[in-house]
């Protein structure tokens, strides 16, 4: 069974520029998703509602190397995870498998780990 894709909203600019590009029918390049992840670390819009903690770092970490190694992810981390993406950004995200939403919402996360480390609002 196929799962339905859930919109995410646009973190920053580049977000919003590769939503502008897709409709256009732009094609991809290779440095498109490296630029699209620049610019929404340098203009984004993100804003946590608290702070993230070390054993929520840990988790992150734990998510995103399992991604990267294309290893199974315990559940119990995974529901973890998208109940602390949802606390965390105030979204309202379900769960499911999908690699390419997780990869997301550790792009996300990471964007306000690095806003909490340099204290930027």
């Amino acid at each position: 069974m196929k799962e339905k894709s859930q919109k995410i909203k646009p973190a920053g600019v580049g977000d919003v520029i590769e939503n502008f590009t897709n409709a256009l029918g732009i094609k991809k390049c290779g440095g498109c998703e490296q630029r699209r992840r620049e610019l929404n670390m340098s203009f984004n819009w993100l804003k946590a509602t608290r702070i993230i903690e070390q054993t929520e770092i840990e988790l992150i970490h734990y998510i995103n190397d399992k991604i990267k190694t294309d290893q199974d992810i315990n559940e119990a981390k995974v529901d973890s995870f998208f109940k602390l993406y949802n606390e965390i950004t105030n979204s309202k995200l379900k769960k499911c498998n999908c690699p390419g939403l997780k990869s997301v919402m550790i792009e996300r996360l990471v964007i306000l780990l690095e806003k909490q480390i340099n204290k930027i609002d």
